[in-house]
């Protein structure tokens, strides 16, 4: 299990935002390998329960029209299975283009392995500053 979902502290910081807000819909975003966000809108109270959501690795395999191409790692044979998709909390803010929304990162977990997902932007990012820590 990612260690943000346990965060309680930060829960009780982003449901209270909801709250305050009058939160109604969570914009929740996964970026593909153009930068395009993609995602879903998950409704607050399901949102809170902490359990992330699943997405489709096409993702990473699409163009920005959204045309598929078969790669090595994501492709029909293996059915473009499932991703855990997991907030991070850090990153919630209350959207400011409409009322009742906020909008939340996500990183991206295998949903056997619980290993972050290789291609997603976010995980390359985190293991280039892990390399960088390190010099």
């Amino acid at each position: 299990m990612h260690a943000q979902v346990l965060d309680t502290a930060e829960w009780d910081r982003v449901a209270a935002l909801c709250r305050d807000h009058d939160i109604h819909t969570i914009e929740c975003v996964v970026l593909d390998t153009w930068g395009i966000p993609r995602g879903k809108r998950i409704p607050t109270r399901q949102f809170l329960r902490g359990a992330g959501y699943a997405i489709a690795n096409v993702i990473y395999t699409w163009d920005p029209t959204c045309f598929i191409f078969a790669t090595p790692w994501v492709n029909e044979a293996d059915g473009f299975p499932d991703m855990h998709a997991v907030p991070d909390l850090a990153s919630f803010r209350i959207a400011g283009w409409t009322t009742g929304v906020a909008i939340v990162m996500c990183d991206t977990v295998n949903v056997s392995t619980g290993e972050p997902i290789e291609m997603d932007a976010r995980n390359m990012l985190k293991r280039q500053l892990a390399r960088f820590a390190a010099m």
